[in-house]
């Protein structure tokens, strides 16, 4: 056990996020360490509370680049009239995120569906980025991957709900 480090309660952490001792309790260099380790949450849960945080200045940042860079690199593969259909979408999605974060969350919390709904078009799109199959197969596999992640998100709701 020489490379972790114990707290109190007995949880361990990597050396490389060094114990600080104040007043008497014990912060991890990493919060995100601390955090997982002291409140015992496994790491999708762990995932699914530090994305419900308002982004940081250097994700906003990011959200602006990727709403820029990604329509062009797609349209530059596949043509300017899938680049500016992907151009409406991430934009929209990335810059909303960016600079409208908490309109955006409150309308995502408050039609579910919807929501996991703007998974087609992003997959549709990634894949005609990623891939050189055919846009008939990429919608196919887009509304496929939909459907399995709209029931996972339902089956989410539902075991919350009955937590």
């Amino acid at each position: 056990m020489s490379g972790l480090v114990q707290d109190s309660t007995g949880s361990s952490c990597s050396r490389s996020t060094k114990v600080l001792r104040t007043g008497g309790r014990s912060e991890f260099g990493s919060s995100n360490c601390y955090f997982w380790l002291m409140t015992r949450t496994s790491p999708l849960q762990w995932f699914v509370r530090s994305a419900s945080e308002e982004p940081r200045t250097w994700q906003k940042a990011a959200y602006v680049l990727t709403a820029v860079m990604l329509p062009v690199g797609i349209g530059s593969k596949r043509g300017w009239i899938i680049g500016l259909a992907s151009a409406v979408l991430y934009g929209g999605v990335f810059l909303g995120l960016s600079f409208a974060w908490h309109r955006v969350t409150t309308w995502s919390n408050r039609h579910p569906v919807l929501d996991s709904a703007l998974l087609v078009p992003m997959t549709f799109f990634g894949l005609a980025y990623l891939t050189n199959v055919s846009l008939g197969l990429c919608a196919t596999i887009s509304v496929c991957t939909w459907v399995l992640v709209a029931s996972f998100g339902s089956w989410w709701r539902r075991r919350q709900v009955a937590l």
